[in-house]
């Protein structure tokens, strides 16, 4: 609150014979405001649970459900009681209580009793609620999806929950939560790209470049777009400073928005592969790396992770004059030649190669200091690409983009790693979706699967 105080009846007589008379002045020395001498106002928990008449037993036998999402048994509810006195007010004893409930593994964790082993159940409707709100909202289910039970378990209510919640604003999370592990750019958060070598970024591009995934993943799945455009589409989100960065034209002020990408960059931008936050977090702090590109390309759209590197291979030599000596496709075509390193480096060096004309921090070049770009590569299969719009034209051909998706979404919606029944489910549901599904519809097949609806002996 802002105060002001104001002289109103000022007196200014210069003419008066005496001096003492002809002015006169006040100065403030402190201001003093009591109150507020209304009622605090209520918050809207306040106003909903602890109204007048309600008891503490009433006002938990209907919160221990929602923050144990399922049942809570008098004796659960004696229990929380008993944490306060009996003739404490109705707020104290409610504020003990949900200390207890938030310190409960029943809300800290997902308790799903197992069946023995080679057996199988049904999740039940709380188990199989919380299940479905933990994928799409990183979060508790509400009262509407508790209030269905087993119902759940029917394939058309199901279904319907589904959409109701993919609609709902809180499935923003799942970007959020979802593809910055898919796309694996918390390393973002870590990258210190040689601010000699690269001055224009700083942690507001960063943070522009982190958004820019999560906000397209977001547009593709609540707009049903196929799976395709993750990997080319004709817009992105951008701010001034990473529209300048890309050089796309007409974008003013920090906040992000959707950006058409003009034609004469397409090829270039549009897509994850040409997003400055996936290239800038598989990259050196000094340099590209396109070992790093190739092995993200095969573990993020493909996965299809390359084994660990055997002990005792070194890595590129970077001082100095090995650098001034060669390129940096020549030391790694070098680093090939080691019959150790050539299972491996074949495929993931040559995806990498395609992006090389991203430099470190996802910007497009021509040349890497006096060397042209060289983005050609041979697969292993014998096809040649050369680019990163090559690269992306054998993604989409190839056919497993969707089975790597899949796997990335059935391991985050499952909590757990995948075995071989999970992937032979994850094959049929590839099946069934087509080969160029919407991403909604891919997201939605995850909670058909049998291992989501239901618990296995043991499971963990």
């Amino acid at each position: 609150h802002t105060f002001a105080a104001a002289f109103v009846n000022d007196y200014y007589r210069p003419e008066d014979p005496d001096p003492a008379n002809r002015d006169r002045n006040v100065a403030v020395a402190w201001l003093e405001l009591e109150g507020p001498l209304d009622a605090p106002l209520r918050t809207p928990f306040q106003e909903r649970y602890l109204t007048a008449g309600r008891s503490a037993e009433q006002v938990l036998q209907e919160l221990a459900p929602l923050f144990w999402r399922g049942s809570a048994s008098a004796r659960d509810v004696r229990g929380l009681l008993n944490l306060s006195a009996a003739d404490d007010p109705l707020e104290e004893r409610v504020r003990v209580a949900l200390i207890a409930l938030l310190a409960s593994p029943r809300f800290l964790f997902r308790v799903e009793p197992a069946p023995g082993d080679g057996e199988r159940r049904p999740l039940h409707g709380h188990e199989l609620a919380t299940r479905l709100s933990a994928y799409l909202w990183s979060s508790v289910p509400d009262a509407e999806l508790l209030s269905l039970g087993d119902a759940l378990q029917e394939p058309d209510t199901l279904a319907r929950e589904v959409r109701r919640m993919l609609r709902d604003a809180r499935a923003s999370r799942l970007p959020r939560g979802f593809a910055l592990a898919w796309l694996q750019l918390k390393r973002l958060e870590v990258s210190s790209p040689d601010p000699l070598l690269f001055p224009a970024f700083d942690a507001d591009l960063r943070e522009a470049m982190q958004r820019e995934s999560t906000l397209f993943f977001e547009a593709v799945l609540r707009e049903g777009r196929p799976i395709s455009e993750l990997l080319e589409a004709d817009f992105t989100f951008a701010n001034e400073a990473l529209a300048k960065h890309y050089g796309l034209p007409g974008v003013r002020g920090d906040a992000m928005q959707r950006v058409p990408v003009p034609a004469s960059l397409r090829g270039r931008r549009g897509g994850l592969l040409g997003q400055a936050g996936v290239l800038t977090a598989t990259s050196n702090p000094n340099r590209t790396s396109p070992v790093l590109r190739g092995k993200w390309v095969l573990e993020a759209l493909l996965a299809t992770p390359p084994p660990a590197p055997p002990p005792g291979v070194d890595s590129l030599e970077e001082d100095g004059s090995a650098v001034l000596a060669a390129t940096l496709r020549e030391r790694l075509e070098e680093h090939r030649a080691n019959p150790k390193c050539a299972t491996c480096h074949a495929p993931m060096d040559a995806l990498g190669f395609a992006l090389e004309p991203y430099d470190a921090v996802g910007a497009w070049r021509e040349s890497d200091g006096r060397n042209p770009i060289d983005a050609s590569a041979e697969l292993p299969s014998g096809k040649r690409i050369d680019g990163p719009s090559d690269l992306v034209a054998h993604l989409l051909q190839d056919g497993r983009l969707l089975r790597g998706l899949l796997h990335h979404l059935a391991t985050y919606a499952l909590g757990r790693g995948l075995d071989a029944r999970d992937r032979q489910e994850l094959d049929a549901l590839a099946v069934e979706l087509g080969p160029d599904p919407a991403l909604d519809e891919v997201i939605t097949g995850i909670t058909r699967l049998d291992p989501f609806r239901h618990r296995y002996g043991g499971e963990r």
